[in-house]
């Protein structure tokens, strides 16, 4: 019984994690249309900096979760 409440424990974090991350990714493309319609990015560089901020973001929030 005890394995089966940790397992269901694991994927029910598993989930809210996904949701958490579907979330971010969600905000992130709004966040990154927002200046690519303005027209603010003066090059790929800049798009891409932007979007390895981003990376840098989810990194940090998986490794917070797997930390738990």
């Amino acid at each position: 019984m005890t394995i089966v409440l940790r397992l269901e424990s694991i994927l029910a974090s598993m989930q809210a994690f996904q949701d958490y991350s579907a979330g971010l990714r969600k905000r992130h493309v709004n966040d990154y249309a927002r200046p690519v319609r303005a027209g603010e990015f003066k090059d790929n560089n800049e798009k891409l900096d932007f979007l390895a901020r981003f990376r840098a973001i989810l990194t940090d929030a998986e490794a917070d979760w797997k930390a738990l």
